[in-house]
């Protein structure tokens, strides 16, 4: 499986791509987008089923990708801000290996 195209082509500028997979199944083309995107500076849409097209080439999962802004970054540095918060408030449980030398 491989990415087989990205629209357009010269991407270096564009703010929205769509990326082309070959993967076999919806899940594999996902993770290969989604690392692609990550490797070229995008994130890929949140979508969990891939558009699929037939060309003469063959079938394709198309995934579309976008180039973070600043409003992006920060939203994301908040939302685990809040998730490291709700964790950190969560009680702890004692490690297993405590439990074990208190029962042996």
């Amino acid at each position: 499986m491989a990415i087989r195209r990205v629209h357009p082509e010269d991407h270096k500028e564009a703010d929205m791509v769509r990326v082309y997979s070959d993967a076999a199944e919806n899940e594999n083309a996902v993770r290969e987008i989604t690392q692609w995107a990550s490797e070229h500076g995008f994130l890929r849409t949140r979508e969990h089923h891939l558009n699929t097209v037939l060309t003469e080439m063959g079938r394709f999962y198309e995934g579309f990708c976008y180039r973070p802004e600043e409003a992006h970054q920060r939203a994301a540095a908040e939302a685990i801000e809040r998730i490291e918060k709700r964790r950190n408030a969560m009680p702890r449980a004692r490690d297993a290996d405590e439990l074990l030398r208190e029962d042996g």
